[in-house]
Parts: C-alpha cells; sequence; structure tokens
C-alpha cells in the first residue's frame, strides 16, 4: 500500500517537474512569427505561422488546438475541433523554417471566439535535461518547449469595451476589469502607479464577457490616485486614471 501511494507521489512530482522544466522558446534556439493570429472571417477562413529553428539540433514538434476561456481570471482551456492545423506534427532542421496552417471550421457569431495553437517539442536525446530529487531518488527531466498561440476570431469592427472597479482587501487593492466588449483587450507592459510606488505587471489579455482581477499586493493603504497605463490591442499607449474607494 505504501508502495502504491510512494508511486502516485512520485507520478505526481514528475508531472509538476515536466510542467516547470517547459521553457522559452528563444532560448532554445526557435522563432515563430505571427505569435498571435487574427482570422477576420469576412475576409478569410485561414491562416498561417511559422517556426524557425535557429538551434544546432533538428527538432520535432506535435500541434493541437484548444478553446480558450478565462474564469477567475484564469485561462482554461479545452480541446476543441473549431480549427483545423497543417501539419499536425513535423520535424524542422537547424535553419530551416515550417509553416504551420490554421484553417476555421466553425461558424462565427458577433462575438470574438478565441483559441490556442499549442506547440510542443518531442523530446530527443540532444534535448537539455535537469536533475531532480524525487523522494531520495535522483532523476532527470528533459526541458521541452511548449508554448500556445493566440489565435482570435473576431471582425474588422469589433472593439473591447473596458471598464475599471477598484476595491481594498485588507492589505491589497484589488482592481477588476471587466470587458462587455466584443473583442479582447490586450494590457502590455501594463503599469500601475499611485503614491510613490510602481508595479509593472506580466502582458495579459482580458477576453469578451470576462472581468479580470488584478491583486496590487500591499497597495491596501494607497491614496491615489491610481493609474494605469499599458499598450493596448491596437498596439497604441493608453493611460487611465481609476477611482479609489
Amino acid at each position: 500500500m505504501n508502495m502504491r501511494k510512494n508511486k502516485d507521489s512520485i507520478r505526481k512530482l514528475l508531472a509538476l517537474l515536466f510542467l516547470a522544466s517547459v521553457s522559452s522558446v528563444s532560448s532554445q534556439g526557435l522563432t515563430i512569427n505571427p505569435p498571435t493570429i487574427t482570422i477576420n472571417p469576412v475576409q478569410r477562413l485561414s491562416t498561417q505561422t511559422q517556426l524557425t529553428n535557429t538551434g544546432a539540433n533538428a527538432e520535432q514538434f506535435t500541434v493541437k488546438v484548444v478553446s480558450w476561456t478565462m474564469q477567475d481570471s484564469q485561462n482554461v482551456y479545452s480541446p476543441s475541433r473549431d480549427l483545423v492545423v497543417n501539419p499536425s506534427s513535423f520535424s524542422v532542421k537547424p535553419g530551416e523554417t515550417q509553416v504551420i496552417r490554421i484553417g476555421l471550421l466553425k461558424k462565427p457569431g458577433a462575438a470574438e471566439l478565441a483559441y490556442r495553437v499549442m506547440v510542443t517539442q518531442v523530446p530527443n536525446e540532444d534535448t537539455p535535461t535537469t536533475n531532480k530529487t524525487v523522494k531520495g531518488v535522483e532523476m532527470s527531466f528533459k526541458q521541452v518547449v511548449s508554448f500556445g498561440l493566440a489565435v482570435y476570431v473576431t471582425g474588422a469592427t469589433a472593439t473591447p469595451n473596458m471598464s475599471y472597479q477598484v476595491a481594498r482587501d485588507g492589505n491589497d487593492l484589488l482592481v477588476r476589469m471587466t470587458n462587455a466588449g466584443n473583442r479582447h483587450q490586450v494590457y502590455g507592459e501594463a503599469i500601475f502607479k499611485a503614491d510613490d510606488r510602481s508595479l509593472t505587471l506580466p502582458s495579459y489579455a482580458v477576453l469578451t464577457g470576462v472581468t479580470y482581477t488584478a491583486r496590487l499586493k500591499d497597495w491596501g493603504n494607497v491614496r491615489g490616485p491610481l493609474t494605469l497605463s499599458f499598450v493596448n490591442v491596437n498596439g497604441e499607449t493608453k493611460n487611465e486614471t481609476l477611482a479609489l474607494p
């Protein structure tokens, strides 16, 4: 019985360590262009992106599609057949480029649809490894590359419609961002400022019909004004002044 529990624990740890070993694309000698794709179904139902191997070794990848929603400010991915990708697996030699074609199968409506095309490296003997000790056992793990290309299906006239609500939560400040529009909004290089404080958040998107909450830790006592600057979905720098409670 204890042996079974130990095996289950090791399997869970292996899964966590595998996820933790996923590294950035550029650090592994790979480039993807473009990394974000928009399909306007009025103009076309297909598009493509390119993966280039700038490293020294041949690499193999698998490709799959997931639908992308958000719940409780977290990304949620589910298997989807709304998009078709070709090829679904491929190898790319050093210095070569692989075209990944993406086609829309689902009839779109008024609201924007969001997906991720997940590209995952198949580990081989040249894949970098890292060593971990699990339950006293020394193990080696492959540092594979896995990344999700954002794919949006949206019309040319679709726009985000953002509203903001700020609340104090103990020592923290909560900034709720609600998108009532029919297109996602991007918060690139998002910088919050209040009093003598400044906080830069990693870039993120707020999908249509979603409320995203940013928690500003230890900002519960700021007096303001509270400002937010960011680069939006159109690449424009925007500045917002948010009302404090």
